[in-house]
């Protein structure tokens, strides 16, 4: 433990001689005694002797679980793998094909951002919604997110917005969330002043950062009224209307003109002229899309009208740097309960709706192509690694269930008609998987 990895160690080629079995159902398709297999950067492969290879992609794997000696290895496409005979090897095999599957999905998780802290070996305990798990991986601190790659729990990202606590001990961190989850990391050794000392520069970097995007765009807030305000607002967290302005008068006024300035405040007051509420949620963040000097706006709108008509649902606009753009549409509860809300109850499941699509979009980075792909689009081969990634990430499936679809931004005219087909259809259908197709995904797609 406490072993500091570098970049060499994830690329080099490793190679260990277990005997195998290749599966489909009851059927043997292949199988080898001290066969050579090799874990590389993107595949590993399985000799089968003369010609015989079988190179496997990580984003193919669909699990790993290690018992009684023996590693059993499911693919996406049906197959198993069983490797064995691994003798004092077999640990080392199991920790290695985790790690390397973890590489590939950290690269398909949308995580193309730069790497501040390599990885650090640790032990955790986490403790979420399905009870208390413990365990060892390697810890990574990226631009914008804190990230765990285990073999219990696969890959857990951290959005650096929605921590709210990291306590930490002489020999332990401790990081709590917005959304319930906390873990504890031991272990580092040697290693663990210099983490924690890194990750407190990240989060005091991440504070001043958003201090300095508020007074750029708002400079006549002034220092007191931002230094309220930045935590509400922290890298993409969305806050609400009424919480903002209590903490700030006159900052929606003041954000209204940040979002004329940005060409989008026609469309926020149209999606407002329909929402039935005086709430919205707006947030801002710097380099969504890889330029870390594009600034961006972005609010959701809520939409509680009865049926037929605007209700039920969600709009995301997101408006700066470069690109095309469109209005996203979620639903806001299924839609059998929706006609049964109201009162308090309508305004919990807003407040729970926007703080899981905020959360979701914060966890995948704001990427919205592999959102509204459709499913029959993840099996073409460029997006492979958004199929993987939707396998792997329980915050991207939330938003492709929750999708309506999207209004793309043609002509003023054109969007607003658009916008009032999506949501009468929205509330005309009981059927939850229904997905408006007004406005079919173009060939070759976009990011935006």
């Amino acid at each position: 433990m406490g072993k500091k990895l570098d970049a060499e160690e994830r690329t080099e080629t490793l190679q260990y001689r277990p005997s195998f079995r290749m599966t489909r159902g009851e059927e043997e398709i292949a199988s080898g005694e001290d066969a050579r297999v090799e874990l590389d950067v993107d595949h590993f492969t399985v000799g089968g002797g003369f010609g015989r290879a079988h190179v496997i992609a990580y984003r193919n794997v669909a699990g790993l679980e290690s018992r009684d000696y023996r590693v059993r290895v499911p693919l996406v496409t049906g197959e198993e793998l069983t490797f064995y005979h691994l003798g004092h090897d077999h640990d080392g095999f199991v920790r290695d094909l985790n790690d390397r599957r973890n590489e590939g999905i950290i690269r398909d998780l949308l995580m193309y951002e730069s790497v501040v802290v390599e990885g650090v070996r640790a032990d955790y305990v986490l403790e979420d919604g399905d009870g208390t798990h413990r365990g060892s991986g390697q810890l990574r601190l990226y631009a914008s997110a804190l990230v765990l790659s285990s073999q219990g729990e696969g890959v857990v990202r951290i959005p650096y917005g929605l921590i709210s606590d990291v306590s930490p001990g002489d020999y332990s961190l401790a990081v709590t969330t917005e959304y319930g989850t906390s873990i504890t990391f031991s272990g580092m050794g040697k290693a663990h002043r210099y983490f924690v000392d890194e990750f407190s520069k990240i989060l005091d970097g991440l504070a001043a950062r958003t201090a300095e995007e508020l007074d750029e765009m708002l400079p006549e807030l002034g220092p007191q009224a931002i230094g309220r305000l930045t935590p509400h607002l922290r890298d993409g967290r969305a806050g609400r209307r009424s919480e903002l302005e209590s903490l700030a008068p006159g900052i929606w006024d003041a954000f209204r003109r940040r979002m004329a300035e940005l060409e989008c405040l026609e469309y926020y007051d149209f999606l407002r002229s329909l929402s039935h509420t005086e709430e919205a949620y707006l947030g801002t963040k710097r380099g969504l899309m890889g330029n870390p000097e594009d600034h961006y706006v972005w609010f959701l709108m809520p939409f509680l009208g009865p049926a037929p008509g605007p209700g039920n649902a969600v709009a995301m606009e997101v408006a700066g740097g470069e690109g095309g753009r469109a209005t996203y549409f979620f639903q806001l509860v299924g839609r059998d309960a929706y006609p049964d809300l109201s009162g308090e109850a309508l305004e919990d499941a807003v407040e729970e709706a926007v703080a899981e699509i905020n959360r979701c979009m914060m966890s995948i980075n704001f990427r919205r192509e592999p959102i509204y792909l459709p499913a029959d689009r993840l099996g073409e081969p460029r997006y492979a690694r958004y199929a993987a990634a939707v396998a792997s990430m329980p915050s991207l499936r939330h938003l492709r269930d929750r999708f309506i679809g999207r209004v793309i931004h043609r002509s003023t005219e054109g969007w607003q008609r658009d916008v009032l087909d999506l949501l009468t259809f929205n509330t005309s259908t009981r059927d939850d998987s229904a997905r408006w197709r007004g406005d079919p995904e173009p060939e070759g797609g976009s990011a935006c």
